[in-house]
């Protein structure tokens, strides 16, 4: 088997469905005198999953490895914006289990340090032809997102023969900002998310991840806070080797947010509650992963999701939204801290008889960009 250092691959979620998923049914004026109310507004906040697959001989510890090198002896790791969302890890051994932020140095025998520490820095910068996720009256533009954050993984431990545990801490921050005059002060936004998670590494090469989630949400003009929310989540993954550079990456996630909207900011209507975005959402996403070149750095991955958000509380009580997306993203890891990534993304969501009659939008956009991304750790 031909030994890979690493590779990245982002995944462009083109809704904000962790928390919320609104639609529009009509686009602001050019002045800006109907801006789209929030209750109905579909956020195109977008998270860009990065996995790494680091090569098992300076990812992991030599104790309990076997002399012969596998497919599976590599080691999948999430960076960027994703880095507190462990992966599945191809392997038929547990005890040779290893989930960390990004490649880490071997560390020197007496060592006693149990926590990994990784940072990064994301910006990317993309078209899109449906700024306000809305039916009829599309509007495009341009859109730069950039974001931080770092991670803590706790030293992976054994849970009798079967089970085995890592811990991590996450905390990510992401400012977008859209090249619509007529929206910017609407649409563009500060997100922080701190994230608690327990990667559970299953028989099988499953990966079950219960986590904790604390998002927020402001407007960046004003500084306004636009809600809050905590979500627990339930995530199950799992990566299939299918061959010596091919993989595919099953991705599951079950999340129950509950919300809290601010009543002061632009968004504010009469009939309109604090938790109007509670929801219980369902993803599912599947990935096809390519690597080309010396050391796979090059690497094209296909993918395609579906979430489906149903709307707990109040008048959207009764709702559900499905969100189906698709795209295509290329990936060249430059440096061991430097990936350079070409994507372009197609998403629509369709909603039942309850949200048409609230008015959700149905839709469809395309998203296309770049992006760069750079990480490390300690």
């Amino acid at each position: 088997m031909k030994p890979y250092k690493f590779f990245q691959l982002i995944l462009s979620f083109s809704a904000m469905g962790s928390i919320f998923s609104y639609g529009q049914d009509s686009a602001p004026s050019a002045q800006g005198a109907e801006l789209p109310k929030y209750e109905t507004f579909h956020s195109n906040l977008g998270q860009q999953g990065i996995v790494e697959l680091t090569d098992s001989e300076k990812a992991a510890p030599k104790k309990g490895w076997g002399s012969k090198k596998r497919w599976s002896d590599n080691r999948f790791a999430p960076l960027g914006s994703l880095r507190g969302k462990p992966v599945a890890i191809p392997g038929s051994r547990l005890s040779d289990r290893w989930v960390g932020p990004a490649p880490e140095k071997t560390k020197p025998e007496g060592d006693s340090s149990s926590v990994g520490t990784s940072v990064f820095v994301g910006s990317r910068i993309y078209h899109t032809n449906n700024v306000l996720r809305s039916k009829t009256g599309k509007m495009s533009s341009g859109v730069w997102e950039n974001s931080l954050g770092g991670s803590l993984t706790g030293k992976p431990f054994q849970v009798g023969s079967y089970f085995s545990m890592i811990p991590r801490l996450d905390l990510i921050m992401q400012w977008s900002n859209y090249g619509e005059d007529s929206v910017s002060d609407l649409l563009d936004y500060r997100f922080g998310m701190i994230k608690g998670g327990l990667g559970i590494a299953l028989p099988g090469d499953w990966m079950l991840t219960p986590g904790l989630e604390y998002d927020l949400l402001h407007e960046q003009a004003s500084g306004n806070r636009i809600f809050d929310a905590i979500a627990p989540s339930l995530q199950l993954q799992k990566v299939v080797g299918l061959g010596e550079t091919t993989f595919l990456m099953l991705d599951g996630m079950l999340k129950l947010s509950n919300t809290d909207r601010s009543l002061d900011s632009n968004f504010n209507l009469p009939g309109v509650f604090e938790d109007d975005g509670d929801n219980f959402q369902t993803t599912l996403n599947l990935s096809l992963i390519r690597t080309y070149g010396e050391n796979g750095k090059y690497v094209l991955m296909p993918a395609i999701g579906l979430t489906r958000s149903e709307y707990l509380k109040n008048l959207q009580d009764g709702r559900v939204d499905i969100v189906f997306s698709a795209g295509l993203s290329g990936i060249w890891q430059v440096k061991e801290w430097l990936s350079l990534q070409a994507f372009a993304n197609f998403s629509t969501l369709s909603t039942n008889d309850k949200g048409e009659a609230l008015g959700t939008s149905t839709f469809d956009a395309w998203d296309i960009g770049v992006s760069a991304n750079v990480n490390h750790s300690f």
